[in-house]
């Protein structure tokens, strides 16, 4: 049994959300709260009916609640993704089912979650921001920027659980040493970063807790963040990959470097945290580019040796997207905090304004200026002043 709702003008077709629910008060009070978001909205009581009608009709967006009597909640997202892969998955649920709701998010099955009874301004918001991430996530498929990957590689389940203890207000170095040390492999890189020149001790860093106490909780969380993030964008054993990967690691070091010193003298800023992630992080859509189109990557390394045309112009010729588009949404559909994505979305171009990413800016341009064009022209004043105040 359905119901539709039609919201549009003759030329404009407003994205789609079809929502599941075997309860009518609960499909009745969503499609009433989205009426005025002028969306096509079309409801199903049955995970049966739904997924026939997803089989024909592709959504921008599907809301599920988790416990269907016909099917359950994460089967129907789990059906609905192989389907539609391009859409954003949001389930409904009350706070008991807290473990199946982690579980999904850290499989792929949904992006969003939202527990009954909800706020309305909190539904419509998370509704908004779905539907502008699934956009642009289907605008970079187009421009096949990501076109080589079935599905975007889902937030894994070490960063659900690190942004879990960084949540906590109470938590301790142990806290998140114990998280991070259930990743051997990522200790090992961890360590090995953390002992480089970038951070410069004099004492050799031989555990997590060591690395905490030594560089500090924000610089250890933000490294083991996005090594973690780097690793689950590729994962493969080819040398040449893994030998690139060292290089754009390496360089987010640096550059990580210098924005955390930019940062710490920087009139009111109170961002350290996201400074740290964002600048480790704001080469991952190049990651991406490298690891979904090696080939395509080589054409790009290959055209940009002789240096007669900017990078950022070879880049968009061959990949038809620029990484800091791709980066910011991937983050975003690894749902980091949006300071960071949109941070890294405009680590080239207009900072708009934004301290994180005018920050970015400055770091890369002093590593390296030829690498970091193209950079916000009104920020060089700016970035004489730094040059000369670190050179001192």
């Amino acid at each position: 049994m359905s119901e539709a709702l039609t919201a549009g003008t003759s030329g404009y077709s407003p994205p789609s959300v079809v929502v599941i629910d075997d309860e009518p008060a609960i499909l009745a009070a969503v499609t009433s709260l989205l009426r005025r978001q002028k969306l096509a909205v079309r409801t199903f009581d049955s995970g049966v009916e739904a997924l026939d009608y997803l089989n024909l009709n592709p959504a921008n967006i599907i809301m599920s609640d988790m416990r269907m009597p016909d099917v359950s909640g994460s089967e129907l997202l789990t059906k609905a993704a192989a389907i539609n892969p391009d859409s954003i998955r949001i389930m409904m649920t009350g706070y008991e089912d807290k473990d199946v709701i982690f579980d999904a998010i850290n499989n792929g099955i949904a992006q969003y979650y939202i527990f009954k009874p909800w706020d309305d301004g909190a539904l419509r918001e998370t509704i908004t921001d779905a539907i502008r991430v699934q956009s642009e996530l289907v605008n970079l498929r187009l421009k096949e920027g990501l076109k080589s990957l079935t599905a975007l590689p889902s937030p894994t389940k070490f960063q659900t659980g690190l942004w879990e203890v960084l949540a906590k207000p109470d938590a301790t170095a142990h806290d998140l040493a114990r998280q991070i040390e259930g990743s051997p492999a990522l200790v090992a890189r961890l360590l090995r970063s953390a002992n480089s020149v970038y951070f410069g001790s004099r004492q050799k860093i031989s555990s997590v807790l060591d690395a905490i106490r030594m560089i500090g909780t924000a610089n250890v969380a933000a490294m083991a963040l996005a090594v973690e993030s780097f690793g689950s964008v590729c994962q493969c054993s080819k040398v040449e990959l893994t030998a690139e990967i060292d290089v754009i690691w390496d360089q987010a070091l640096r550059r990580a470097g210098l924005a955390k010193t930019i940062a710490a003298s920087w009139e009111g800023f109170e961002q350290s945290h996201s400074i740290n992630i964002a600048a480790l992080l704001q080469e991952i859509g190049m990651v991406v580019q490298l690891c979904t189109k090696p080939e395509k990557y080589a054409r790009y390394r290959a055209s940009i040796v002789d240096g007669t045309m900017p990078r950022h112009v070879v880049e968009r010729e061959i990949f038809g997207v620029t990484h800091d588009i791709v980066g910011e949404a991937v983050l975003e559909f690894w749902n980091f905090p949006k300071t960071i994505s949109s941070a890294v979305g405009r680590h080239h171009g207009n900072a708009q304004g934004d301290d994180v990413a005018t920050i970015l800016q400055i770091a890369n341009v002093l590593d390296n200026e030829y690498d970091a064009s193209p950079h916000d022209p009104s920020l060089d004043g700016l970035i004489d002043e730094w040059r000369t105040r670190i050179q001192h």
